[in-house]
């Protein structure tokens, strides 16, 4: 049972301004760029620069600051020395972004979702508890201020509130646990969190719905505990986001979702476009065509913009979203180190991230910010998407065909 938690029987992004971001490690594909404000003209200035990504598209409020320090990873371009450039800019458009540490206290879970991509095998994996601190400890000295707690399902682990109290400790400014919900159903267990020094919430809602939430999540009952936990994170006042995942049973009810998150107080919401990927590599019915699901998204961005709601889509190629582009969100942009039981890597190099650029990306003018594709859609369905939209010929099929018109 977690440390100060009552058992049941069953990340927004932090865009703080600060120059100390400047003295951040840096590794591969990973640059810094100095943005200087000059009678209304920016002045981006660097030892690493060369790279357009400093203008990603997430939006903030216009900054005070006359210098900025933009950190992000970048996929396709590298360093190179002596770079300055100047240009009008829109400072709302500037991304300055602290770097994430994501903590993958372990694989378990106490839901069994049919589109999970962990493993039986994997849940019987977790990272010990001095393997946890020493990661916090050395995220602290290089430079992370920003944690992320998940799995598996973080709070079923006993050395969650530990390690948040650790964290804090450390210096941890900012502490998100992501989790399905279900132990803040008991507000007793929400009051511990916060207490211990948590920060923000994150909840897989899997779907609204009620009957489709327990198809998904195949544990009855634990709708009602997940609900009562969202609605206990709103009652507590905390930054708080929902996790929507899209996917066949999903997509259609998208607006509904967002609807329904807005009557309960929830501002903030993420679309995760499904993976093929480990647990769910042979679940391939779970993926719709992102051509499919996309009308279905920018209905609920506007219904969105309607209830001014924030949301996020994660894993949908910029271009195949057309105007609603702006909602696109690449987590691994920020600099993302993430610590599983197995291993240690940045978030730009795991297959659940967009890594392919196909050959109609070529002169897209969202090609310097985004990432790219995911390898387990193109394995399912090729480019043609893609290629369509950009007016061009596709180059790689999946093994579902275009349908022929």
């Amino acid at each position: 049972m977690p440390d100060g938690m009552h058992s049941l029987d069953l990340p927004a992004l932090d865009r703080r301004t600060r120059a100390e971001v400047a003295h951040e490690r840096h590794g591969l594909g990973r640059h810094r760029l100095g943005v200087v404000a000059v009678d209304g003209v920016a002045t981006e200035t660097g030892t690493d620069g060369n790279c357009r990504c400093a203008y990603a598209n997430q939006p903030r409020s216009p900054v005070q600051s006359t210098v900025q320090w933009v950190t992000h990873a970048c996929p396709r371009y590298r360093p190179q020395p002596g770079w300055v450039k100047q240009r009008a800019l829109d400072w709302s458009l500037v991304p300055v972004v602290m770097p994430l540490l994501d903590l993958i206290v372990g694989y378990d879970c106490n839901l069994g979702c049919d589109y999970c991509t962990i493993t039986q095998a994997m849940r019987r994996r977790a990272l010990p508890a001095a393997a946890a601190a020493e990661a916090l400890a050395q995220g602290r000295t290089d430079g992370f201020e920003t944690l992320s707690i998940t799995g598996g399902e973080p709070t079923i682990f006993a050395h969650l509130l530990p390690l948040v109290r650790r964290a804090k400790a450390l210096g941890y400014r900012d502490i998100k646990v992501q989790s399905n919900g279900l132990m803040w159903a008991q507000q007793a267990n929400v009051d511990r969190a916060i207490a211990a020094g948590v920060t923000r919430f994150s909840v897989s809602i899997h779907s609204h719905q009620r009957d489709t939430y327990h198809r998904i999540v195949r544990r009855d009952g634990t709708y009602e505990a997940m609900v009562a936990g969202l609605s206990n994170l709103v009652r507590a006042s905390v930054p708080l986001s929902a996790d929507v995942i899209v996917m066949r049973q999903t997509a259609d009810s998208l607006t509904e979702a967002v609807v329904w998150l807005d009557a309960l107080g929830v501002r903030h919401a993420d679309f995760w476009f499904v993976s093929l990927t480990d647990g769910n590599a042979s679940n391939h019915d779970s993926m719709p065509r992102m051509t499919e699901a996309v009308p279905q998204m920018r209905a609920a961005f506007a219904k969105a913009r309607d209830l001014n709601m924030q949301v996020r889509s994660l894993h949908v190629p910029r271009c195949l979203l057309a105007e609603d582009h702006t909602h696109a969100y690449d987590p691994a942009s920020v600099g993302v180190r993430v610590v599983t039981p197995d291993a240690t890597f940045d978030l730009s190099r795991s297959r659940l991230t967009g890594q392919v650029h196909v050959p109609a990306c070529d002169g897209c003018v969202h090609e310097p910010v985004c990432p790219g594709v995911r390898q387990d859609y193109l394995d399912r369905y090729g480019d043609g998407e893609i290629a369509v939209r950009r007016g061009q010929p596709p180059t790689r099929s999946g093994v579902v065909k275009m349908p022929t018109v």
